[in-house]
């Protein structure tokens, strides 16, 4: 039969164990990326991919990387990041067109840009120094 003392140092080790299990699991960063074209950038998104790898973020297990094409319809653009910025953590853009309308209408989300051309002179940003 077994003790009081016993149970309660059995369950204690059991929650212990637990506990250690779920801080063995890594949290899967997700990550939407915007692109002009699916062709055009695929050597972008590949480097992107390899570099966040490199980095220890890997895609399945702690890492959702979504990209989205607007296939060339920019016109299309704040539809396609208002669906795409659902559930992300951060949002990558690859062009100049896609960064402006990420400032129109992605709210909180961080947004980091690739290849803008003038931020600054754009009103994008207020300056590189302090971009937010």
């Amino acid at each position: 039969m077994m003790n009081r003392r016993d149970f309660v140092a059995g369950l204690g080790a059991v929650v212990a164990r637990a506990r250690s299990s779920e801080a063995q699991q890594t949290r899967a960063y997700r990550i939407g990326y915007v692109t002009p074209t699916a062709e055009a950038s695929a050597s972008r998104v590949d480097a992107f991919r390899a570099a966040l790898r490199d980095r220890g973020y890997v895609e399945g297990t702690n890492l959702v990387l979504r990209v989205v094409s607007v296939q060339g319809q920019t016109d299309r653009l704040e539809d396609v990041l208002r669906s795409a910025v659902r559930d992300i953590d951060v949002l990558v853009t690859s062009f100049t067109a896609a960064a402006y309308a990420a400032k129109r209408v992605v709210g909180q989300i961080p947004v980091v840009t690739a290849g803008v051309v003038g931020p600054v002179e754009g009103g994008l940003v207020e300056s590189l120094a302090r971009p937010n």
